[in-house]
């Protein structure tokens, strides 16, 4: 998005709307891409022929995106209020680990692995058989088999290098510690 932005409005000498007070606000406080594309827009001189490009490009990359998740344990579920307290203790006692997918903005259960190592392996299968992937994110929140994941995800077909990073304290909060998160991009 922001190559067509540099492309099609800076290089024309308008002024660039993080300069402006409410666009800088939208960006720090993270809005969804969609949120931003319009920030911009608001900001340049009507230029309909870009905004749709905008659009475009948006809609092709969240079709290609796909965001999962594991935690290592339900307690913090509980807390959260997100699942009950019976699905909490039988899914403790059967050692169930939940993936979780973000699908058009909303966290939803994706499947059910009976252990850690089988969530993770299913995580990594995911991307695996995504097929040509164009980026590919791993984030943690103090979970120490994190490399192992890392280390099959380094076997995916993908144009960029695997990016890790440690995950936020809102996600690490709601999902506890031993949290990990995968986002990969499928190429065109």
């Amino acid at each position: 998005m922001m190559t067509i932005f540099r492309r099609r409005i800076l290089g024309r000498g308008t002024q660039h709307p993080m300069n402006e007070p409410r666009a800088a606000h939208a960006f720090a406080l993270n809005l969804p891409t969609v949120s931003r594309a319009k920030v911009v827009i608001s900001y340049t001189q009507p230029d309909w022929e870009l905004a749709r490009e905008l659009v475009a490009h948006v809609e092709d990359l969240v079709t290609r995106t796909h965001v999962y998740g594991v935690v290592d344990s339900l307690d913090f579920l509980k807390r959260g209020g997100r699942i009950g307290g019976a699905q909490a203790l039988l899914g403790s006692l059967l050692s169930i680990k939940p993936v979780i997918q973000v699908r058009d903005g909303v966290v939803e259960p994706e499947s059910k692995q009976r252990t850690r190592t089988r969530a993770l392996e299913y995580l990594a299968a995911k991307a695996l058989h995504a097929g040509r992937l164009e980026r590919l994110a791993l984030c943690a929140g103090v979970a120490p088999d994190a490399d192992l994941l890392a280390t099959r995800l380094a076997a995916a077909d993908c144009a960029t290098e695997l990016v890790v990073s440690d995950l936020g304290p809102v996600i690490g909060a709601h999902a506890g510690p031993g949290t990990i998160g995968m986002c990969f991009q499928v190429a065109r």
